[in-house]
């Protein structure tokens, strides 16, 4: 399996001065992105995504451990030349107009101009204008997306995408998904980090939840939501009590009527069975089952809680 980008127990450790105590972004960081992947980077303020794009564009150098892009070493100029990277916060000489901006990126990336390809490119996230227009007079949301194109502009292998969604409304979400989409049905691998946890869950093909410089968890984007059932409801027919939840999750109920409904939250496979199992010796009719599982979001905040837990006890031991 070819592997884009990897990186084996990278480390990041800040010393802003003699006189302040240092700061570890990253500790022991393993991750891995194959070829042709859309890939979630994700985690809070703070956690380390954005140092891990500098170490891996060469802008900062890792205290410790080791990283490979395509192959060769973090920062590589080969490496580094095949693929584009859209800041979190992209900042322009204010004169320039946006299609002044993407024939710098294209010169600075040794490919010729092509104005023609460039003007539709910025029509088709909706910004047209913007050709024209001196990046002073665009907005955050414009402006991010002039950050898109000059990261396209050269027809990268690997995208690296630091907020790609901030400051966007949701036409213009909606714009950049697409084009995102189209991208990685071409083949091009994508590194997203956003906030925006539906989009996420809407584009990547696997998702890595870091934490205070640690990947904590990763895996594809259903295997991280498979196992996140919120709520099972069964609906039926006949003569049913609370005996029914018997062995049931706290705070599972039966709602009377007709039809009824059983509310099981949080249940466990085995759980399920056995509810099922006594609604039918206690004469009831099963008309229908269905699983409510968590989205990303509830996934995420969950992970975060529980990880928060063994990281507070360390800093209290220190």
């Amino acid at each position: 399996m070819e592997y884009v980008i990897a990186l084996h127990r990278l480390e990041k450790v800040y010393r802003p001065s003699v006189f302040r105590r240092p700061v570890q972004a990253l500790r022991g960081l393993d991750m891995d992105v194959r070829a042709g992947e859309t890939y979630g980077f994700l985690g809070l303020n703070g956690a380390g995504k954005t140092t891990t794009f500098k170490l891996i564009l060469g802008l900062l150098r890792p205290t410790g451990g080791e990283g490979w892009i395509f192959g060769r070493p973090l920062g590589d100029r080969r490496a580094l030349s095949r693929l584009g990277f859209l800041p979190e916060l992209p900042a322009y000489y204010p004169y320039l107009t946006g299609g002044e901006v993407l024939r710098m990126a294209r010169d600075l990336s040794g490919v010729p101009r092509d104005d023609a390809r460039d003007k539709g490119l910025l029509e088709e996230l909706g910004i047209g204008f913007a050709w024209s227009r001196p990046t002073r007079r665009l907005s955050k949301g414009q402006l991010q997306r002039v950050g898109l194109a000059q990261a396209l502009v050269h027809g990268p292998e690997l995208l690296i995408l630091d907020e790609p969604m901030s400051g966007l409304d949701p036409v213009a979400r909606g714009l950049v998904k697409d084009r995102l989409r189209a991208e990685r049905e071409a083949g091009r691998t994508i590194v997203l980090s956003t906030h925006v946890l539906a989009d996420v869950e809407a584009l990547a093909d696997r998702i890595g939840l870091v934490s205070e410089g640690r990947l904590i968890r990763s895996g594809r984007t259903e295997e991280l939501l498979s196992g996140s059932v919120r709520e099972v409801r069964i609906e039926g027919s006949g003569d049913v009590n609370d005996d029914v939840l018997q062995g049931t999750p706290d705070g599972s109920i039966l709602v009377p009527g007709e039809p009824w409904r059983v509310l099981l939250r949080r249940p466990e496979p085995y759980q399920v069975d056995g509810c099922l199992r006594r609604i039918i010796q206690h004469g009831g009719t099963v008309l229908g089952v269905e699983t409510r599982r968590e989205d990303l979001e509830a996934v995420f905040v969950r992970t975060m809680e529980q990880a928060a837990l063994p990281e507070e006890e360390e800093r209290c031991a220190s």
